[in-house]
């Protein structure tokens, strides 16, 4: 790996945008379509990039985090109608991006200073001409680094059971600033559930109906049981960095529970993957605290 190649090499050039106009809904929709977490919104008018949504932007707003306060206050409580409202109201205006010249070397110091999973890249007349998220980049782990998984996870884990609430589910995930959290039944894991698993929940037509018939709350009372991943992949904690590389880059998915004698020890994650990346080539650097 050159870290002075351009970073939109590395990048997803066909990127999926949204406009100020998009309602919510149909937001949701183009992330659980496409499996995105992130969606520019571009000016209909110029095609520049004015904002951005990400999927824990829509927990929040969903019922999660003050964002809700929006829909709970302002509109009393009417989750249709919040439904139906257009992206400006939830999107971040404040978009960290780099520009579409920039490196590697570059785009992975920005992604380890500010800690974002992704950077749209913009040209000169800000348009989107790629993102490039820690997917893109955990390819660049090799299958062998000899360090063991244990020494990179994260160790606090957050964690749910199955009888949890979505709207409590939300609430814990925005508190805590995560997208993924385990799901487990008397300590042993029983499965996995992410924003994106949630999202699938509010895009769903059933959930719909239920949602124009006024039953909002019904649908914030479904357990976690009813929409988490069953089918759990995950890496014991002596496990080289390499292996959980290759399993999320094969699986598309972007962290992994860490089991030590059968029991949750820990989570990876893309950007710990990335961070070891990042500090391997350039041990003499400080990290982000």
């Amino acid at each position: 790996m050159n870290p002075k190649q351009k970073a939109i090499e590395f990048s997803t050039r066909e990127v999926i945008t949204a406009t100020s106009n998009t309602t919510v809904r149909e937001l949701i929709g183009l992330m659980v379509e496409n499996e995105i977490r992130r969606v520019p919104i571009v000016s209909e008018r110029s095609g520049k990039m004015v904002g951005i949504v990400i999927s824990r932007n829509l927990i929040d707003y969903l019922g999660g985090g003050p964002r809700a306060n929006l829909w709970m206050e302002g509109m009393r409580g009417d989750f249709a109608r919040a439904l139906s409202l257009p992206v400006q109201n939830l999107m971040s205006t404040h978009v960290i991006s780099a520009p579409s010249t920039a490196t590697l070397w570059e785009v992975l110091g920005i992604l380890m200073k500010t800690g974002v999973g992704g950077l749209p890249l913009t040209n000169k007349e800000g348009k989107v001409e790629g993102i490039l998220s820690e997917r893109d980049l955990v390819s660049l782990v090799p299958e062998k680094t000899g360090v063991p998984v244990e020494y990179h996870m994260s160790r606090h884990v957050v964690t749910a059971d199955p009888g949890m609430s979505l709207r409590e589910l939300c609430e814990r995930m925005v508190s805590f600033g995560i997208r993924r959290v385990p799901v487990l039944r008397g300590g042993e894991l029983c499965g996995i559930v992410t924003t994106m698993d949630i999202l699938r929940v509010f895009n769903s037509e059933k959930i719909y109906a239920l949602i124009l018939q006024g039953r909002a709350d019904d649908v914030f009372r479904t357990e976690v049981r009813n929409f988490m991943s069953r089918s759990t992949l995950t890496v014991n904690d002596g496990a080289d960095l390499g292996e959980a590389a290759k399993l999320m880059r094969e699986r598309g998915i972007s962290g992994l529970p860490v089991l030590r004698k059968g029991r949750v020890a820990g989570i990876i994650t893309e950007h710990d993957l990335l961070e070891w990346l990042f500090y391997t080539l350039y041990p003499k650097l400080p990290k982000r605290k």
